[in-house]
Parts: C-alpha cells; sequence; structure tokens
C-alpha cells in the first residue's frame, strides 16, 4: 500500500454540514483507538529506560512499515497536553531535530482540526521535505477517557487493518522486565493485586494525516514527503502517564526504502527523547 494524502474537498464543512464532519473526524479517532490496540502485538525492536519502539514485520503489500513507540513520562499529563495538543504547532519547531517550521495553512476548526506545512532541513542522505498534514485533535475525559476499539475501521488512508492482521500474527510482546512498561502502550492497567483493571481519566489524540491542498503546493527545493502518524496520552488516577504514537512515512525522493525505513526507525526514539527533555527544561526552576 502506497502512502496516499486525502484531498481537501472531502473534508465536509463544519459549518454546513456538522454531523458528516464529526463522522469524518471521528473515523480517524477510531483508526487511532485500532491501531493502539492491534499493534501492540509487534515486535520490540528497541527499549531503554523510557522508550520502548516496536517495529511491523515486513509486509510485501505495504512500501513501509509502521513503527509504534510508548514512553512512560515523568512529565504530567498537563505538560505534555500543551506542548503535543494545545499550542503544538508553536513547540514543534523548538523540540522536533530537523524541523525548520510549521505553518497553519487553514483553521478548518481552530484549534482541532487544521491543515499545516510542516518543513524540514536537509540532513545526511535526506533532501529539505516538506509535509502538508491535516492534523486533527480531541481529548476525552471521564468515562469518554474509556477506549471503545472498534476494529477493522475503514478509513481514508487503509481501507481494512485485516490486511496487517494477516501478516503480523505476533503476540503481544511481554515485557521486559522494567516495572516503567508495566501495561505500557495498553488502555487498561492493573491495579496493585492485578485484579481491577484500572481505566484511564483522561485522554487525548492527536492524528495527522497527509493532504492534497491548494495552499499547501510543494515548495521549490524541498521534496515532498508523507506521512500519518496517531498519537495519544493518557493519565491514570495514581498519575502515570503514558504517551503513545504509531507512525508510518514515505520519505519520497530517491532514497530506497530500505534506507528509508532503517533512518526513521532510528530518529523515532530520539525525537521522543527530544520532546521529554525539551519539556522538563521548561519547568520552573
Amino acid at each position: 500500500m502506497v502512502l496516499k494524502p486525502i484531498k481537501r474537498s472531502i473534508v465536509p464543512s463544519p459549518l454546513e454540514d456538522q454531523r458528516g464532519f464529526d463522522d469524518f473526524v471521528t473515523q480517524y479517532l477510531n483508526k487511532c483507538d485500532d491501531l493502539i490496540s492491534y499493534t501492540r502485538r509487534y515486535p520490540v525492536v528497541r527499549e531503554n529506560g523510557r522508550v520502548r519502539v516496536q517495529r511491523q514485520n515486513r509486509n510485501p503489500h505495504e512500501d513501509h512499515r509502521w513503527l509504534r513507540r510508548d514512553v512512560a513520562t515523568e512529565a504530567s499529563y498537563d505538560e505534555l497536553k500543551s506542548v503535543l495538543f494545545v499550542n503544538r504547532a508553536d513547540h514543534q519547531p523548538r523540540w522536533m531535530p530537523q524541523m525548520a517550521s510549521c505553518e497553519r495553512i487553514e483553521p478548518i476548526v481552530p484549534g482541532l482540526c487544521e491543515v499545516f506545512r510542516l518543513s524540514f532541513r536537509s540532513s545526511g542522505l535526506k533532501a529539505k521535505r516538506d509535509y502538508c498534514q491535516l492534523v486533527v485533535k480531541r481529548e476525552f475525559l471521564g468515562e469518554h477517557a474509556r477506549p471503545k476499539p472498534r476494529l477493522f475501521t475503514p478509513s481514508a488512508s487503509m481501507a481494512s487493518l485485516a490486511l496487517q492482521s494477516s501478516v503480523n500474527l505476533a503476540e503481544p510482546t511481554s515485557p521486559t522486565g522494567d516495572s516503567r512498561f508495566a501495561g505500557l502502550g495498553s488502555t487498561e492497567r492493573s491495579s496493585e493485586d492485578n485484579s481491577v483493571p484500572v481505566r484511564p481519566i483522561r485522554r487525548f489524540q492527536v492524528v495527522t494525516i497527509p493532504m492534497l491542498h491548494s495552499s499547501c503546493t510543494p515548495q521549490r527545493g524541498h521534496v515532498r514527503a508523507f506521512f500519518e502518524s496517531y498519537e495519544e496520552v493518557r493519565e491514570y488516577p495514581d498519575g502515570h502517564v503514558e504517551w503513545t504514537c504509531i507512525h508510518h512515512s514515505d520519505f519520497a525522493g530517491w532514497v530506497p526504502s530500505v534506507l528509508a525505513d532503517h533512518s526513521i526507525a532510528t530518529a523515532f526514539p530520539k525525537e521522543a527523547d527530544a520532546l521529554l527533555d525539551y519539556v522538563l527544561r521548561a519547568r520552573p526552576a
């Protein structure tokens, strides 16, 4: 499957077709729930004290492999919400390696559904790249914070997760003994006596998908690349906070897919470390 951008014209107007717009947004949030549930089966390829990375087994139907990153973080829910949700466009170029700018192209619903141009500097074999991305965000509180996975939910850029399930048959990977990763990536955790599931008290999701937009054409001197990401930050009653990101990207240009996948897999955990370091540096002394 080739990663293809969606057209701006398929996004219903929130003013003229509120129900259609809500359905459009919900399908991507459902897909986020699906991916968080399903990708726990991916093999672990890297793990340190606070970040674990899993990668999809090679799939003949996919040009590039999906990656999953789980972070057990000392940052608070509100700190991550400020950087990843509320003020995402302002903060992203400050902490993300190689990002040159994040330009808002169209605020379809300000703060919740917007189109951005992301520009990246050249690095190694990679030329300067730019992306046109639709960013959808939503927060869930109280009873609504409990995810309701709908497996194999259709979406504009992945017709069915069933294709992946036929290729990735590995069982969910067990934690490696580090207590910080106990239950990491699950939408439910266990109580101290392991008898009662503990559900998140609040969570937010950020979905980023490639888009074709008349006001966001490729910049001269840049390669137009594409990525799709599904992020969720969860807070539990004991204050424990987890951040999950599932990512799929295509650098485009001449970089072979094997080299591109290797580069992305190497950068993926570093991005998490960069964000956490950025958040912790911003804390009052």
